[in-house]
């Protein structure tokens, strides 16, 4: 397994019948050729990569033909596994069709010096799917000037994406058309993908293929992505973060290892999104262990710079918190903190709100109360703040028979008034409810998305409970990713990976 592919060329050219005014290998010059995995293991959605390097042991310059170019067809790689259980057949970045790769063509030829190494990477899943679990082998063939020599396999396996935490961050839409980052953890590492909106009018999306970005904890959790008052890619630091046990972790675009910030006390978990303002660090809330007190810590960097981060407070919240959710107001208005919660009381619950500054302590929470039902434990708040300053949260509810719905807004202003709460009957579901998520887009804009005991997701449409348009297995919490006209669901499936469906 991930052993490498190893072939020594002894190139003897005038024995080939070469013409000695154009030769590209001296007689006794030797090669060694290598192609291996990036890994012994990929995420089923994953970048698959092999690593190719070619040394020169001679003691003179040779010429090559460039692997990397797609009219080099002198190196042909070969992967056969679940997908392609007869074997594909590709060079660089291109799949060959039957009759090509015999070192066909006149090759572009690059130098590589006595001693020196050429070394390249072939992206194979940017014209390869490689979807299905399991074991793949692969070997490579090189073929120029009458030289010909086949490699040894090497192997590599796919395996199921489950991830154990998930996220997505986002920001605001100059152009309307969704975009933004997600982060995951599995199989030791995080992970980090991108989404655009490639074509609105349609409501088709892209998802880019996941990438390794460094290794974690085996207690790692909470992962997030921040939530940005700005276009989220304006900034060329883009941060990830998450927890081992107190320790916050953080990792920029440009580094390696995470950085951490040390937690005041056990917790329960942080709270999602995080937050980060054009220009300003990374702030993370965390809820504590007893599930009464909130920490801040702020992570950041310069770029090029170390990171650096601190604990600013420590807050009481009036209750133990359930579903908790944070987002930042509008730059407009100072970028003001926003955080709230769910907590059930008696035969209802209670939405709480409040708000924190940059700099400033957090204020007295204000809360709204619920007269029936209650919020399910995993299920995700939404929360909007509009350019005057008020609060809108929303939550699917649930009754007592734990399929009644209902969803439920409150509004918070920055006034002294009481919160305004509006209860909406969605009807009865068709199973037990197990999570749900709500969403505001835009402040005339809210969605919904719920998944039920029998794994059947539905939505909210005009008051009322509808099926999604395409079925599947959401995540877990479930995410929704706003674009220009429609609102995407992101689902996971073990071998197709993540992708994004509209809702």
């Amino acid at each position: 397994m991930g052993s490498s592919v190893r072939l020594i060329l002894v190139a003897i050219l005038a024995a080939a019948g070469c013409d000695t005014r154009t030769l590209t290998f001296p007689m006794t010059q030797v090669l060694e050729y290598e192609v291996t995995p990036k890994s012994e293991q990929f995420l089923a959605g994953e970048e698959v990569t092999l690593r190719v390097r070619i040394s020169n042991h001679g003691s003179d310059t040779v010429q090559i033909p460039d692997p990397m170019l797609a009219a080099s067809t002198q190196f042909v790689h070969t992967i056969s596994g679940p997908c392609w259980p007869d074997g594909v057949r590709f060079s660089n970045s291109r799949r060959l069709q039957d009759g090509e790769g015999d070192g066909d063509g006149k090759p572009t030829l690059i130098p590589i010096a006595p001693g020196a190494a050429w070394e390249g990477v072939v992206p194979v899943t940017s014209f390869l799917s490689l979807t299905e679990e399991g074991d793949y082998r692969v070997h490579s063939e090189f073929n120029f000037q009458g030289v010909k020599a086949q490699s040894k396999e090497s192997r590599f396996q796919v395996t199921g994406l489950k991830p154990r935490s998930i996220h997505l961050g986002m920001g605001t839409r100059p152009l309307q058309s969704g975009e933004g980052e997600g982060a995951f953890l599995d199989a030791g590492a995080v992970y980090s993908f991108t989404y655009h909106e490639i074509r609105p009018s349609i409501g088709e999306p892209q998802l880019n293929r996941p990438i390794r970005r460094a290794s974690v904890g085996p207690d790692a959790s909470d992962v997030g992505v921040p939530w940005r008052n700005g276009p989220f890619f304006n900034e060329m630091l883009r941060w990830i973060v998450w927890r081992e046990g107190r320790a916050l972790k953080a990792l920029s675009s440009t580094m390696t290892e995470s950085f951490s910030v040390e937690l005041p006390g056990e917790v329960s978990h942080l709270v999602r999104p995080p937050l980060k303002r054009t220009g300003g660090p990374v702030e993370v809330l965390a809820l504590a262990k007893n599930e009464t007190s909130l920490y801040l810590a702020t992570v950041g960097a310069q770029l090029g710079q170390p990171a650096h981060g601190a604990v600013l407070w420590t807050a009481q919240l009036p209750v133990a918190a359930g579903p908790i959710v944070a987002a930042l107001g509008p730059e407009s208005g100072g970028s003001v903190r926003h955080v709230a919660f769910a907590a059930n009381s008696g035969d209802g619950f209670r939405i709480y709100h409040s708000t924190y500054v940059e700099g400033g302590k957090l204020d007295e929470f204000k809360a709204g109360p619920i007269e029936a039902g209650h919020v399910l434990a995993g299920s995700t708040l939404g929360l909007i703040v509009d350019k005057t300053g008020l609060a809108t949260v929303g939550a699917i509810a649930v009754g007592t028979d734990h399929q009644t719905v209902s969803f439920v807004e409150v509004a918070f202003d920055t006034d002294s008034k009481p919160p305004a709460a509006k209860v909406t009957q969605l009807g009865r579901a068709p199973d037990t409810l197990l999570r749900a998520t709500v969403l505001y887009p835009s402040q005339d804009r809210k969605v919904s998305a719920i998944q039920l005991k029998n794994s059947m997701v539905m939505k909210m449409t005009d008051d009322r409970l509808s099926d999604v348009n395409e079925p599947g297995t959401p995540t877990s919490p479930i995410l929704l990713a706003p674009g220009k006209q429609t609102t995407y669901i992101l689902y996971v499936s073990p071998g197709r990976g993540l992708y994004l469906e509209g809702l």
